[in-house]
């Protein structure tokens, strides 16, 4: 199809309110040849009960089947509520499941292309829905394709009047253009696939930031005042960029909400869905400047401070006060008497961008794209710009400072989802295992959204039916306000919070689980999706960063997350505050220059009760209360109507008259004295810091519920300077002067390089029956760091690794019973540098999964990561799941192949040594029982040398230089050596001070590198040259042991399944490979001459055959050796005593 008819085909379709003839031409023209013949419509009674209040008729327009044999239909879903085209996706489909799982007794179908329209044709949605069933095995032995519980997937594009078809054309343009080849159900998966457009997305915000960044740049160099204030402030082009997109961008998300421009009487959500084009292009307001007369009082004004009817007489249109800190201006820059002139064509400009598009400005960019407020989920996902999309892009920006910067690679979200649903499902389990089976709590995490319409249903009757049974545990239902209370109380934090993933998948994880629970409980007020990410997010949700930047993007995720679910057509809630549950600092350090901050008695120590000091707070609270009247007999509004304007002071007096109020009820109730009465608390006055310990508690809980924005700056301030006194006083008392001096910095722009976890979150380690979080989920990052950076953890000895250090502080702020998931690099699981990190685990808790991740799951990096699920507290007896991940498996849960390990295979082993493969112990323990000793221990082992540079390669030597050395250029394979091109080289001129002894002595060399076949590869070699350091020499051999028989135990079959399977860098998916510790720590069995001479006798015939011409082009010399090499495997397997089954475990025969 030529390709401006085939845009012209999609914008046609997808730019208009639905047609059906539209939509059915543009099926035909997309499969080529669509089967139309036995059309049918769904309606009435053929619509299951459970889905009749949504659904008015399914129509199939079409089938096709594909080369590979996958049925498709092509359908147009009528539904019966304008809402349901944004709500109730779960519903849509499920019952799209429904269809293709056989419907009214027809046959399975793989996927279906449905349109889902309703009266209102102006809106409507395109969705590829593709089932994922699992082949089982019946109890008699038969194979079938399980349907129950089966879990659909589906992605979808968003279309229709008020929608662009950018998108949908970049993403469908190939498919349709393609007349000759009938598509595959992969093809439509590819131009539904949402990772295309976030890389797009991504390419296009991160040239945006740095446009804006060089554009503040220019101005600050040009406008001293901008200048001064920023860096008295602290203010970053940096992040005032970041946050300035993300600012915008938020508000592209509400302006698809209609909450924008709204007029005086009408209710949210009926405002112009582009409002920001319209103040753009002054319909709305005259400007001189874009950014500093019309966003700036936008942002700082109009959706920070609250209003009478939230009107804005500078729009003539109701704004929706906001608050949360998302609209504060950063670092509380001066952007009233800044002037900050952006140019406007930052924003929009006719530029023509090489795909044809006009304009690259802010706005330009952003209209292309399709918004939409819906969370992306595993098994649903719209192919626009949502809320997790835009948690990508954030995460993607993290790193990128310049247009050098590449920026880092998010988790992706199938690995978050996986992690949020096993921490959830091990929380539940050690909060509920006496009541409800771990079998029962996983099937409610995994599947009870699947089966919410069925249990639904049977609720509504009363009963089972022969159509709707409980598809729930019975376990679950009975223990639904159980399961319920323990969700809505969790703990829940990440370290490393970054863009903020696994916060908002826990959180997504917990209101999908309580909504399904609502079915079973009596009381059902104020169950809304709304309600229960509130609850969340103000009494779950935690995470530290040390990143600032990072810090705004997660508490933006969070808002965001909430207002898409806000549905109050009458008053829009404003945000809650995030400041003390996000926040900024170093999660590893509680210390400043090797000082300790807080002392952590205060959470327990108690004052005695103080009558003086009682009678001085209730004389203050008279006195604030006659101040007040003054105020309030001013004017009586004031008293009544927090939403009007009021004067600052008597905010104050207001603050201190809760605080005064709340401090003589703590004074009036029973304390106990720390029991020794040496122990000095903070700065040596316990009463003191006690003191401000309990203000600071109170007002970070008032900060946290105020909406008013000169209070809630007022509230701020007190708190940061009540924190700041607490760690100038520890400093003081510990006379470090100059410490004080350095502190100024941080203190000046607000950002600490510490964290002070029992300070801060203080809430959460003084709860009833517990202390810490129930939860702490990261993906921390990898870095190596000097022994001063990780002073006070026990675990990084040797290693110095982060990733180790926030492991430890996990097990440091996790409650007993608590769950810790994490994903780090697999180095920990075998190197001689983590051996005690490996004894804490084994020892002190239990450790619930091992989960190996594809080597490449983060693109910007290849690096061998695993996932790590630990129980907080030590289970006897415990059992180890362990699986290689896969990414579809895991979405669907399907057939994972989970393998138990005993924990105590591990902790018997000296080195605490964490192996994989379930098949190992009984091999090992053959491995090991011989007699043996180490290579290390009977020859030297020793690398080559870093090579020479590119002219330092001589390519002849026919004068027999004899400070000359032959180079190796070629490479090393199981008993042959390719020499490659000959070269020499200076002996003088190598890198690397290696005795010249190595380079002209008999060895066997070995590869660093293991082969795709995971076999150690050595050849002997007599010759004389230098070689690379990704090669191993052994020699130095002794009398007692041959080198031939040495050879031919190392290439053996079972050694290196041995080796490969016991070394984690060994098992490595990219670049698997051995130290040279590891090989000197090989263990060679010691046996006699006698006894290696058939070893010997092999080898000889190896040898014979690899060193005679055209061997690595012969398949018959090849071939012979083969059979030689499987002789020598006999004997090996012989030496070691294997059993039948056990040599055909290393032959991979099972």
């Amino acid at each position: 199809m030529d390709k401006n008819y085939a845009i012209k085909l999609i914008q046609d379709v997808f730019q208009n309110p639905f047609s059906r003839d539209r939509f059915v031409a543009f099926s035909k023209n997309l499969f080529n040849f669509l089967d139309t013949e036995k059309n049918f419509v769904y309606r009435g009674n053929l619509i299951p009960d459970a889905y009749k209040s949504y659904i008015h008729t399914l129509e199939r327009i079409g089938k096709y089947e594909d080369a590979e044999e996958n049925k498709i239909d092509v359908l147009i879903v009528h539904l019966k509520k304008a809402r349901s085209i944004e709500h109730a996706r779960t519903m849509q489909r499920n019952f799209i499941a429904w269809y293709l799982a056989g419907s009214r007794g027809g046959e399975l179908k793989d996927a279906a292309l449905v349109a889902f329209h309703t009266d209102n044709p102006d809106d409507w949605r395109f969705s590829l829905v593709k089932m994922d069933y699992q082949i089982v095995e019946s109890s008699t032995g038969r194979i079938k394709t399980k349907t129950e519980l089966t879990p659909a997937r589906r992605f979808s594009f968003l279309v229709g009047k008020n929608e662009n078809s950018h998108t949908a054309q970049r993403q469908l343009l190939p498919t349709l253009q393609d007349d000759k080849n009938n598509p595959l159900l992969s093809d439509l998966e590819k131009a539904f696939n949402i990772e295309v457009v976030t890389q797009e997305f991504f390419e296009k915000y991160k040239s945006l930031f740095l446009d804006v960044k060089d554009s503040l740049e220019r101005l600050m160099k040009k406008d001293h005042a901008i200048a001064q204030d920023f860096t008295n402030k602290g203010v970053d082009p940096v992040d005032f960029s970041k946050k300035l997109l993300g600012q915008i961008v938020f508000l592209y998300f509400l302006q698809k909400k209609g909450w924008f421009g709204v007029g005086r009487d009408d209710d949210w959500g009926t405002g112009p869905k582009n409002f920001l084009r319209l103040l753009l292009e002054k319909m709305i307001a005259d400007y001189k400047n874009f950014f500093n007369d019309i966003l700036e009082p936008l942002f700082y004004e109009a959706l920070a401070k609250e209003r009478d009817k939230d009107f804005y007489s500078r729009f003539n249109c109701k704004i929706p006060f906001l608050n949360g800190g998302l609209f504060d201006p950063i670092s509380d820059y001066d952007w009233v008497h800044t002037d900050i002139l952006l140019p406007d064509d930052l924003f929009s400009n006719h530029v023509r961008t090489k795909e044809g598009d006009i304009g690259t400005g802010i706005l330009d960019i952003f209209d292309r794209y399709n918004f939409t407020v819906k969370e992306d989920e595993p098994l649903e996902k719209e192919v626009a710009v949502d809320p997790e999309m835009l948690g990508k892009v954030f995460e993607n920006l993290l790193e990128v400072k310049d247009r050098k910067s590449k920026g880092t690679y998010y988790t992706p979200r199938e690995i978050v989802h996986y992690m949020c649903q096993e921490s959830l499902i091990n929380y539940l389990v050690n909060e509920c295992e006496e009541k409800v089976d771990r079998k029962d709590i996983e099937t409610l995490i995994q599947y009870g959204e699947t089966a919410v319409e069925h249990d639904s249903r049977v609720e509504q009757e009363g009963k089972e039916t022969l159509t709707y049974s409980y598809k729930l545990p019975e376990s679950i239902r009975k223990n639904a306000q159980l399961l319920d209370d323990r969700l809505k109380n969790i703990r829940v934090c990440d370290p490393a919070i970054g863009s903020g993933a696994f916060p908002v998948g826990m959180m997504n994880e917990i209101i999908r689980t309580r909504n399904t629970l609502t079915n079973y409980l009596e009381d059902k007020e104020d169950r809304s999706i709304y309600s229960f990410k509130r609850d969340a997010i103000q009494y779950s949700l935690y995470g530290v960063d040390i990143d600032p930047g990072a810090v705004e993007i997660a508490k933006l995720r969070l808002w965001l997350s909430l207002v898409v679910d806000e549905e109050d057509i009458k008053q829009i809630k404003p945000l809650p505050n995030l400041d003390y549950k996000i926040m900024q600092g170093n999660s590893l350090l509680e210390e400043f220059e090797g000082i300790q901050l807080f002392d952590d008695r205060l959470l327990n120590s108690y004052i005695p009760v103080n009558d003086d000091q009682i009678k001085k707070l209730e004389a203050r609270e008279k006195e604030i209360q006659k101040n007040l009247m003054i105020y309030y007999q001013r004017n009586p509004l004031w008293m009544k109507n927090q939403k009007i304007e009021r004067p600052t002071e008597l905010y104050q007096l207001e603050g201190e008259l809760k605080r005064v109020q709340l401090a003589i009820k703590d004074e009036k109730g029973v304390r106990f004295q720390i029991k020794d009465s040496n122990q000095n608390a903070l700065f040596g006055d316990e009463q003191k810091a006690r003191k401000i310990w309990e203000e600071l508690q109170s007002l970070q809980k008032e900060f946290f519920e105020t909406a008013q924005k000169r209070e809630k700056d007022e509230l701020k301030k007190q708190v940061e300077k009540l924190e700041w006194e607490l760690i100038e006083a520890t400093l003081k008392e510990q006379n470090k002067e100059s410490s004080l001096k350095k502190l100024e910095q941080y203190k000046r722009t607000n950002v600490k390089p510490f964290f002070l976890w029992k300070l801060h979150f203080s809430e959460v380690f003084e709860r009833n029956g517990k202390s810490g979080f129930d939860v702490v989920i990261a993906n921390p990052p990898y870095i190596v760091v000097s022994p001063e950076e990780l002073r006070g953890f026990s675990l990084t000895e040797g290693n110095h690794n982060t990733y180790v250090a926030f492991l430890e502080k996990a097990q440091m702020i996790l409650h007993d019973s608590g769950v810790i998931s994490y994903i780090i690099p697999t180095t920990w699981l075998a190197g001689n540098k983590f051996k005690e990190f490996r004894r804490f685990l084994l020892d002190n808790k239990s450790i619930n999964q091992i989960v190996q991740l594809p080597y490449d799951i983060f693109k910007a990096a290849y690096i061998d990561s695993l996932i790590l699920i630990i129980n907080g507290k030590s289970i006897k007896n415990a059992m180890v799941k362990t699986f290689k991940f896969n990414i579809k498996d895991i979405v669907t849960h399907g057939s994972v192949s989970l393998v138990d390990f005993d924990v105590n295979s591990w902790s018997q082993d000296k080195e605490y040594v964490i192996y994989l493969n379930s098949n190992l112990p009984s091999l090992l323990a053959k491995y090991k029982n011989v007699k043996n000793k180490l290579l290390g221990e009977i020859a030297k082992v020793q690398r080559g040398t870093l090579p020479p540079k590119e002219h330092q390669l001589i390519l002849d030597n026919n004068n027999n230089n004899s400070e000359l050395i032959p180079w190796f250029t070629g490479q090393v394979y199981r008993y042959f050596i390719d020499t490659g091109k000959k070269c020499w080289v200076k002996y003088k001129a190598l890198l690397e001070n290696k005795p010249i002894s190595l380079f002209y002595c008999k060895k066997l060399l070995g590869r660093q590198l293991i082969n795709r076949q995971f076999r150690l590869q050595f050849a002997f070699s007599d010759g004389e040259f230098a070689f690379k350091k990704n090669l191993y020499a052994i020699y130095d051999l002794g009398e007692k042991i041959n080198y031939y028989y040495l050879l031919a135990i190392l290439n053996s079959k079972f050694y290196s399944y041995i080796q490969v399977n016991l070394n984690s860098s060994g098992q490595r998916d990219d670049y698997p490979a051995f130290s040279l510790q590891d090989y000197k720590n090989f263990l060679i069995p010691m046996i006699n001459f006698r006894e290696q001479k058939p070893f010997i006798e092999f080898v000889d015939k190896i040898l014979a055959v690899t060193n005679s011409n055209g061997y690595l082009t012969s398949s018959e010399k090849q071939a012979k050796v083969k059979t030689y090499e499987d002789q020598i495997d006999q004997l090996v397997y012989k030496l070691y005593g294997l059993t039948l089954e056990e040599k055909a475990i290393v032959e991979g025969i099972q």
